[in-house]
């Protein structure tokens, strides 16, 4: 009897939790989190091919709730599961994994099970996978096939990208032995959106504290998410007495994948991406998200929209960078911003977005020391990114190998500057657009300094822009810069020209240029930024 009571005991459990599935709203009161997740599996670890079984699970405590279960199996070939975990068998013998996971946690639990033909003994033929081993021809029991092209919801976009290589044309490709950087694959993603979080400081929260974590993690965010929470608000004249916001800026572990989808914004703070000489953060991959006014109201601008810090093999791709509805080019709003992109150190591929209504917009390296000379230290390559309605440091530069081609360089303002080369920074400049309002003095500044014993050395061909399509002569404070300019062959009064590139990209990456320079500023107008709407979209950049 009292094993019979202890039985009706767990089924009453798992049909609670059956019927918290359906909703991710937060209920009445003060909801109980989940703690523990079991998947019960009534004493059988086998199903046969083309059967369907329905797994429970046991939430602990027994009266948590406001909270959404999300089931996978993994390899997916060899077998299906809903939303109720419901696991229906393919017709492939051999092991499967099944998960259920506490939506927007690491909160899960995982069980073994093995499909088998009617009459055979279950896990003869075949192991269990293990969580993250490889299954066969290299790829892990998350790969899948791409999906037909389509649009984007969250759970499609995750089976579609998770494991899988990707192909940045930069310096991020340069990670695993040139094989490149990869999706995160963990089991589930952790999505967060306005219908599963309507409360902005639950939204916030989940948010923050899914970036920073040990695991891999794969975060699909849509909508916004006020970093501030609720203490800043686009009427930017508007700065609340006392506030710190030095200390809105939230990590970002290793192996993270960020993407946004339905206008997602991240509102009022920033991120970084920080580790140590010793320790750099790695594989991390940003796109499609809206950087919007990463605002300090302290009054002692420090906080940049997304920070790099020994960090390596980082993809920020398709997104947007603005100051929001600060004219940051106006006066005296400089004294509430910093940078919009802070590259300290690190390997870096910044592709294909829209950076804009900024005034001190992108620094590399940030100091003169001779700490900061070691060009090995910062890597990066900036290339299709449409640069509008900016001032200057696009990028600024200090020890570095940069490589920037086929971007948009468009009406910065009086006074300004795009292309800042320091010490000891070495740029191959390659097919770029500068377009009409931007001075031809002002394409490039140099900041190599003759005195410095660390010159710049700027090589480039291929640019076009109003006038004519040279850097070389179109540069402020000559002195202590190297130049080689193929459109210009070599004028005099500007240092020695090397015969070679200071460096090959191509030594160390995969790229190619755009040949239409003159087109550029359509094809970036209208698709530089987070435009990506499909699953093509996505996919367009995955290795073969």
């Amino acid at each position: 009897m009292k094993n019979v009571f202890f039985k009706l005991a767990r089924l009453c459990a798992v049909l609670l939790a059956a019927f918290a599935i359906a909703g991710c709203g937060q209920p009445d009161g003060i909801p109980v989190s989940v703690e523990r997740l079991e998947i019960i599996l009534n004493g059988s670890s086998g199903i046969e091919v083309g059967q369907s079984r329905t797994l429970g699970v046991e939430v602990f405590p027994s009266g948590a709730s406001g909270y959404d279960l999300v089931w996978t199996v993994s390899p997916e070939r060899r077998a299906t599961v809903d939303g109720f975990g419901t696991l229906t068998a393919g017709d492939e013998t051999g092991g499967i994994v099944v998960t259920v996971a506490v939506a927007g946690t690491q909160i899960r639990d995982r069980a073994n099970l093995t499909i088998s033909r009617p009459g055979e003994y279950p896990g003869t033929d075949d192991e269990t996978p293990d969580p993250g081993e490889d299954d066969e021809e290299g790829k892990s029991p998350g790969d899948v096939d791409v999906p037909p092209d389509g649009p984007a919801d969250a759970l499609s976009l995750f089976e579609a990208l998770r494991g899988r290589r990707v192909r940045t044309g930069g310096w991020a490709d340069y990670a695993n032995g040139r094989q490149g950087m990869s999706y995160t694959n963990p089991a589930s993603p952790i999505v967060i959106c306005d219908e599963r979080f309507p409360d902005p400081l639950a939204k916030r929260r989940v948010f923050t504290d899914a970036l920073n974590r040990d695991d891999p993690t794969f975060i699909i965010v849509s909508g916004d998410i006020d970093l501030s929470d609720g203490r800043l608000w686009d009427n930017s004249g508007n700065h609340p007495a006392g506030a710190d916001f030095n200390s809105r800026i939230f990590d970002v572990g290793s192996n993270t994948t960020l993407i946004g989808l339905n206008d997602a914004r991240l509102k009022f703070g920033g991120l970084r991406i920080q580790g140590m000489a010793s320790a750099p953060r790695q594989n991390v991959i940003i796109r499609n998200v809206t950087f919007w006014d990463a605002h300090d109201s302290s009054g002692n601008p420090g906080l940049d929209a997304l920070l790099i810090r020994w960090a390596v093999d980082v993809w920020v791709d398709h997104n947007k960078f603005t100051n929001g509805l600060c004219d940051h080019r106006a006066a005296g709003y400089g004294d509430w911003h910093d940078t919009l992109l802070n590259v300290r150190h690190g390997r870096v591929t910044i592709s294909w977005n829209e950076i804009t209504n900024g005034r001190e917009v992108l620094l590399v390296g940030s100091s003169d020391d001779p700490a900061y000379m070691i060009r090995e230290d910062r890597r990066v390559t900036l290339h299709h990114n449409y640069f509008h309605r900016t001032h200057s440091r696009m990028p600024r530069t200090r020890g570095t190998q940069m490589h920037i081609y086929n971007n948009v360089f468009r009406d910065v303002s009086t006074g300004g500057y795009a292309l800042g080369p320091g010490r000891n920074a070495h740029f191959v400049v390659q097919n770029n657009l500068f377009v009409h309002p931007i001075s031809n003095n002002n394409r490039v500044v140099n900041w190599g300094f003759a005195s410095a014993g660390f010159p710049a050395v700027v090589w480039s061909e291929g640019n076009a822009g109003f006038g004519d399509s040279r850097l070389v002569g179109h540069f402020a404070n000559s002195g202590g810069t190297v130049w080689f300019d193929r459109n210009a062959g070599a004028p005099s009064g500007v240092g020695s020209m090397p015969t070679v590139r200071p460096w090959v990209p191509a030594n160390f990456y995969e790229y190619a240029l755009t040949a239409d320079v003159q087109g550029l500023r359509a094809l970036l107008s209208e698709r530089a930024g987070p435009t990506l709407a499909t699953i093509g979209d996505f996919t367009a950049s995955i290795r073969n």
